[in-house]
């Protein structure tokens, strides 16, 4: 379905970079909308994500400040590349909530007059002072602490209760070293935004430039990427799956099909049927002398079952060495090695060549 979606995606004029991921718990297809410069993606089968959708707008609506700090920590979230939120399928939860907002005044008289910054600042403040990671859950399901200890989940650094699926933990895949530096950009966000500028250094062009400094923000390092695929650096799937893997491993099966139908080419016609493709280890070697004119059983050194030598002649050193033992150096006399058993230990101890 993934790959059926990107391919009429690819036919639409005004998007680029299709990259579909199949091979993700909940796959997806990522685009990017050329006209309007915007980047989407869209999900197959998860339709927990279109009550999301409708929470984020209901609150959108309710208050404008919402989208206003939802953009901020949208970009808060781009600068160190913590652009990661783990997706799932889930059915049967009870998804409702309040969204009549014509009667929402009479059940929700209070209202908050914090500007934007104050609240940005306030959210800074409130997570890097005053909430513990350890022992509490951020939730949006009720105003009351909720503690990890009445969720049971206690092994993990930070814990995020899913608005719909509350035995979904969204800050699961979080590992120590990305909670680690998750913290280091709240402190460092909190000491940016909480201190009074009066003028912006002549560096920079613009107040979000200031504030949104990476090098100040994260010190100049970029995010872990202990759970990101290693080829393609993207989560959702591991090296083995990766899609650029898949393609960069076709590619090199066809320049090796290229590559040895060209060899067959220039090899002309004088291969034999099949030797073309045996492997080198495969092809007709002498595993005594090393000639490929010949095998083991034709070699002139050849032993044979017997325990005598072949008739055919041997090479000078080896017929020296023999004439030299018998005591015959100028008469060359055929020698009867079945007769002559402690000669061929003799010999065989002294040369330097394989003779079995």
């Amino acid at each position: 379905m993934g790959q059926s979606l990107a391919r009429l995606l690819r036919k639409h004029p005004g998007l680029r970079n299709i990259l579909p991921i199949t091979t993700a718990k909940v796959p997806i297809v990522k685009f990017y909308h050329a006209r309007t410069g915007l980047e989407g993606d869209i999900s197959l089968y998860n339709t927990l994500a279109l009550h999301n959708t409708r929470l984020l707008a209901s609150y959108a609506a309710i208050d404008p400040r919402v989208k206003m700090l939802c953009y901020v920590t949208k970009v808060f979230a781009k600068i160190y590349d913590e652009e990661k939120k783990p997706e799932v399928l889930v059915d049967g939860w009870n998804v409702y909530f309040y969204d009549d907002l014509d009667k929402l005044p009479e059940r929700w008289q209070q209202k908050n007059l914090e500007s934007v910054g104050a609240l940005w600042l306030g959210l800074l403040q409130f997570y890097t002072e005053t909430f513990d990671f350890r022992e509490h859950v951020i939730s949006i399901r009720q105003s009351a602490a909720l503690t990890t200890f009445n969720k049971q989940w206690t092994s993990k650094y930070i814990v995020i209760e899913d608005p719909f699926d509350l035995n979904h933990n969204l800050g699961a895949g979080l590992s120590r070293r990305m909670t680690n530096f998750i913290m280091k950009a709240f402190i460092n966000g909190r000491s940016v935004f909480g201190t009074t500028v009066k003028a912006y250094p002549p560096e920079y062009t613009s107040p979000m430039e200031f504030f949104f400094d990476p090098e100040v923000l994260t010190e100049g390092q970029l995010a872990p990427n202990d759970r990101c695929c290693r080829i393609c650096g993207k989560i959702g799937h591991f090296m083995k799956d990766c899609p650029m893997r898949r393609k960069s491993r076709q590619r090199r099966e066809q320049e090796d099909r290229a590559e040895g139908r060209r060899d067959w080419a220039e090899g002309g016609r004088e291969h034999r049927q099949g030797e073309y493709w045996r492997r080198p280890e495969e092809k007709r070697c002498c595993f005594l002398c090393g000639s490929h004119s010949h095998i083991k059983k034709d070699c002139p050194q050849y032993r044979g079952p017997a325990g005598a030598f072949s008739s055919s002649p041997s090479t000078s050193h080896m017929r020296n060495l023999r004439e030299r033992k018998t005591g015959m150096i100028n008469t060359r006399t055929n020698i009867d090695m079945h007769s002559q058993p402690v000669l061929i230990l003799v010999c065989l101890s002294r040369t330097h060549h394989n003779l079995f």
